[in-house]
């Protein structure tokens, strides 16, 4: 399981940044290439980036501890 509260994640822009990755690839190659099964796996890829990283994201700092 990949691990989302990396520091580095923390900043907006850093989880913006494969969520438009990923979308601007899709249309890459769709428009380009004129493919369709890589663009729908790309938003496939992306919309899951979007509901972890920004969606549903908890900062590190802001999460209940475990011991609690």
């Amino acid at each position: 399981m990949a691990i989302f509260d990396h520091p580095m994640l923390r900043p907006l822009p850093m989880r913006l940044l494969p969520v438009i990755f990923l979308v601007g690839w899709a249309v890459f190659e769709a428009v380009f290439l004129g493919g369709i099964l890589w663009p729908v796996l790309f938003i496939g890829a992306a919309a899951y980036c979007y509901y972890v990283l920004i969606h549903t994201y908890t900062p590190p700092a802001e999460k209940a501890s475990k011991d609690a």
